[in-house]
């Protein structure tokens, strides 16, 4: 199956008003403000007319591309339903659903009310329609994940890594929650506040990417999601340089100046093949 787009223009859309009711609004603000000072644009932000206006028009999700696939006849297979669409891997595609939306950082320059009325309407159903989400679908254009989330990866060994962001009003702040699923869809792997990847052979490396000087945790699981090694209070870097054969780099900071790194190399089982002890360590070549 092959992906195909067309343009596509959304409706408008907020709770509590109408595209009529929307553009009285935008009217009624143009018309203020010219009377005021003979411009035709208001960039004023103190009126709460301009304040309600903008927190509106923020929110319209723009034209865009709709995705679809067809089959090698060019017939529709699956509906136009998607605003992002990847290549079958394996009997699965990854796609993008809903519209996509600004950050709560857009809003930072009006005031805290505002802001306040958008954490607001987080808590509210109709926040779905505008945030951007993956999942997974099947050949018959079937959703294979409940929940769609923020960000979805199909690694080459047939595991499915998603990445969810949820809002937490306690805190009020974005909670990060990875999981990794293997192709029978059977959860192996959930953390928080972490970001997980795939390194191959069946080895998953999670990490805080927190401060590099004291809080940084890294975390190597197997395919079963059990831990095979773990480390704290160390800056990590991780490629995979041979099957089974895993590099790690660990700089060393002295009162926050870092020195020279140390290279060492892990097996899929957690286990050093070579103890990082040494200054430098290559990607393995064939000898010809």
């Amino acid at each position: 199956l092959a992906a195909v787009g067309k343009y596509h223009k959304p409706a408008f859309y907020f709770p509590g008003y109408t595209e009529a009711q929307f553009d009285s609004l935008k009217q009624k603000i143009i018309e203020d403000y010219t009377k005021e000072n003979n411009w035709e644009y208001p960039p004023r932000l103190d009126n709460p007319l301009y304040q309600e206006y903008y927190l509106i028009q923020s929110r319209q999700p723009s034209a865009t591309t709709v995705y679809g696939y067809i089959d090698t006849k060019g017939k529709q297979v699956i509906d136009f339903s998607f605003t992002d669409a990847s290549k079958f891997k394996r009997n699965f595609a990854k796609v993008g659903i809903g519209y996509g939306s600004r950050s709560k950082a857009y809003y930072s320059y009006i005031d805290e009310e505002l802001l306040e009325n958008e954490d607001a309407f987080k808590e509210e159903e109709d926040w779905e329609y505008y945030d951007f989400r993956e999942n997974l679908i099947d050949r018959k254009g079937i959703l294979q994940f409940s929940e769609s989330v923020n960000h979805l990866d199909l690694t080459d060994d047939q595991f499915f890594i998603l990445n969810r962001k949820k809002w937490d009003k306690s805190s009020k702040q974005m909670k990060q929650v990875c999981q990794a699923f293997n192709k029978s869809f059977q959860k192996i792997i959930e953390v928080e506040q972490m970001v997980l990847f795939d390194l191959k052979d069946g080895v998953f490396y999670a990490t805080d990417a927190g401060s590099r000087f004291e809080s940084s945790k890294h975390i190597f699981f197997n395919s079963k999601g059990e831990i095979i090694n773990q480390f704290e209070n160390k800056m990590i870097s991780v490629k995979r340089i041979a099957p089974n054969r895993f590099l790690l780099e660990m700089p060393y900071w002295k009162e926050k100046y870092r020195s020279p790194s140390q290279y060492g190399m892990m097996d899929e089982s957690g286990n050093w093949v070579l103890e990082p002890v040494y200054d430098f360590i290559s990607d393995f070549r064939p000898v010809i």
